[in-house]
């Protein structure tokens, strides 16, 4: 199979997962609102930091360390299961005891668990360049989660608050983890203890397992600064729940891209890109932005969400700094040159945290200001990545 064919089929996968977990934000809003959607992606990001936090051996380092080696994968495995109780813990802990989530539910605990699992696909499916049957797994989840939805609303009839939006996520991933957990290919890896054997998993040099973990730390502050920042910095829930509807829909294209980023984690997939013209990512990132503007145009016509045009039309401009940036990224992930990347990410994080609350304090418009906010911060973070390109 040629190598576009191999990118072609991944995406292919990539682009059913976040179609389908599109609609499941789309049912959301219709039937839960703005403000328990503005309240759900905030509390979204929070966990992920959560989680990040405990996550004491990084993805990024043990994904190569496993192609180097399979043996890590059973006590990588032990890893994951010892996390579980700890995430628990803390999720409790600051969910009843702190005003960190916006709308605490009891429910999130069976998402953090669900996530928890995920891991181990991430590295399983990513190490072996398999990603296509990653994106195949998270499209069941997502689908599932659609039909719980749709089961609730014209079975049960009743409205959807916070409590079913988080159930329905957290009943959806651990059915289907469960599912792939049995397969034969796993199983024998994943319910295997090796509590001796966990050392294997962090490098001999105290000072690699740092970068690596401070890399994947900001890496997962990347990914959330934006609805943490927005969340906390601007208090009309309404106002946040269009914004978050319109940076929801660029997500869910973007995510194709986060397939092609997945892809790259093959070393041999990442070689192979290399030696073609960097045109083809121009193209790519092009026919990206033409998708997200007709996915919002769906959207806004079936569920009559508002929209500002002008807002959604800059953001698209993003795909273009966007998909160099992940390539480049990629690049310098499997030279483990993680000072680069590092750069990389707190760049991008202090131009989304500075930008929003200069957004805020001046009470410029949300939907605009926010937006040339994340322009400013893609394009800064291309330029950290082709100084070290070009170093």
């Amino acid at each position: 199979m040629s190598f576009y064919k191999k990118i072609f089929k991944v995406m292919s996968s990539g682009a059913v997962s976040a179609l389908a977990s599109y609609l499941s934000t789309l049912l959301v809003l219709r039937y839960a609102g703005l403000t328990v959607y503005a309240e759900y992606i905030v509390d979204l990001s929070v966990l992920a930091v959560i989680v990040i936090v405990i996550e004491l051996v990084p993805s990024y380092y043990i994904v190569y360390k496993v192609q180097e080696d399979s043996s890590y994968y059973k006590p990588y495995a032990t890893f994951i299961w010892l996390s579980i109780p700890v995430i628990v813990g803390i999720t409790l802990f600051l969910g009843y005891l702190s005003p960190i989530f916006k709308n605490f539910s009891p429910w999130i605990l069976l998402y953090a668990i669900g996530v928890n699992i995920k891991r181990y696909f991430d590295v399983r499916y990513q190490a072996t360049g398999q990603v296509q049957r990653l994106y195949t797994q998270e499209s069941v989840v997502n689908i599932f989660r659609v039909l719980l939805i749709l089961l609730y609303v014209f079975v049960i009839g009743k409205q959807v608050d916070i409590n079913i939006v988080w159930a329905t996520i957290g009943i959806s991933q651990l059915f289907v983890y469960t599912y792939y957990l049995t397969r034969d290919d796993i199983r024998s890896d994943f319910f295997t203890f090796q509590m001796n054997n966990l050392n294997v998993l962090f490098p001999s040099e105290r000072k690699d397992l740092g970068k690596y973990y401070l890399t994947t730390m900001a890496k997962k502050l990347r990914d959330n600064i934006l609805p943490l920042s927005t969340g906390y910095a601007i208090h009309d829930k309404e106002a946040l729940g269009i914004f978050f509807f319109l940076y929801r829909s660029y997500a869910a294209v973007a995510g194709l891209l986060r397939v092609l980023e997945s892809f790259l984690v093959n070393r041999i997939h990442l070689e192979s890109l290399k030696k073609h013209s960097i045109v083809h990512l121009l193209i790519l990132s092009v026919l990206c932005a033409f998708c997200f503007l007709c996915l919002i145009f769906i959207s806004v016509n079936i569920f009559s969400i508002k929209v500002n045009w002008v807002s959604a039309t800059l953001l698209s401009l993003c795909f273009i700094p966007y998909t160099y940036t992940i390539v480049l990224r990629a690049d310098a992930y499997s030279k483990y040159m993680t000072n680069s990347i590092l750069k990389n990410f707190i760049v991008y994080a202090s131009v989304i945290f500075g930008g929003v609350w200069f957004v805020s304090i001046l009470k410029i418009n949300y939907s605009v200001g926010i937006v040339l906010v994340v322009i400013a911060a893609e394009i800064a973070s291309l330029f950290v990545m082709r100084s070290r390109n070009s170093a």
